[in-house]
């Protein structure tokens, strides 16, 4: 029969070991990032950049991007915009209400690659599209008629 004292020091040694393989990984293990670094240069992306120049300068150019006139973003935008602007947090600013806009109406103008517009406006697309597509749709049908075409 093996002695309890043998074991439980046994026990203790294998609870050390551990604590300190544990201690060793913390220090090797590369802290992880919130945000990529180039993510964080908002003022860099499509949103800051082109879509406001188009919209002071070229509202055609503006109309053709997003197929939408700049009075019609405005008008629902101030429609929809408190229902997908957020709070902002301690931890980071909540992303603009026109920014979700321009993102989700520039996606369905084009229909661009997820991936290629998180690179082109530095935010993440996936999550935006999904839930402002929703609020689109639904606020839509307050003010929008849709024919009814019976085949």
């Amino acid at each position: 029969m093996v002695d309890k004292r043998v074991v439980l020091n046994c026990c203790k040694d294998l609870a050390v070991l551990l604590k300190e393989e544990e201690e060793a990984n913390k220090i090797n293990r590369a802290p992880k990032l919130w945000c990529r670094e180039w993510m964080q240069h908002k003022e860099k992306g499509h949103s800051e950049k082109i879509l406001k120049e188009l919209r002071s300068e070229d509202p055609k150019g503006f109309t053709k991007l997003l197929r939408i006139s700049p009075d019609c973003f405005d008008f629902i935008l101030k429609e929809i915009g408190p229902c997908i602007q957020k709070a902002d947090t301690n931890m980071r600013e909540a992303l603009p209400a026109k920014t979700k806009l321009e993102i989700t109406l520039h996606y369905l103008a084009t229909g661009e690659d997820l991936t290629q517009m998180e690179y082109d406006f530095r935010h993440s697309c996936t999550w935006i599209l999904s839930t402002k597509s929703i609020s689109l749709r639904a606020h839509s049908k307050k003010n929008v008629k849709i024919s009814k075409i019976t085949l």
